[in-house]
């Protein structure tokens, strides 16, 4: 059992300790580190290629291509968990005309991606 002096301290130092770890995006990979290669979309869209991937997928539709605006993008896997991608216009736009756009993925699950799109 903890005394009260150490208690105190635990209770002083510990939570900024956390924080600090956490404020930083973490690049933990937690798959295999060999990315496939990226896919075309099914419609003829552009998928992306996910850094430290392990089954995620995402991909830019043609019509979103053709018609750009500022794009939220999902990537996915199972039921596990979820990590989202926002794009600019302008990010779309260098997409949609063959430019390489590496972006990072939100963290969840304690870790993100980086997403490259035209590699």
């Amino acid at each position: 059992m903890k005394g009260r002096r150490q208690f105190l301290r635990d209770a002083i130092y510990l939570p900024p300790l956390i924080a600090a770890l956490f404020a930083a995006p973490l690049m933990i990979s937690c798959g295999d580190d060999e990315d496939p290669p990226p896919a075309s979309g099914e419609d003829g869209g552009i998928s992306g290629a996910i850094g430290g991937n392990h089954g995620h997928t995402v991909s830019i539709t043609q019509v979103q291509l053709d018609t750009p605006t500022e794009l939220t993008l999902t990537l996915s896997v199972g039921l596990s968990h979820t990590h989202t991608l926002g794009l600019t216009l302008q990010q779309v736009e260098a997409i949609a005309g063959g430019t390489t756009v590496p972006k990072l993925s939100s963290i969840n699950n304690i870790h993100n991606h980086l997403v490259t799109f035209n590699v």
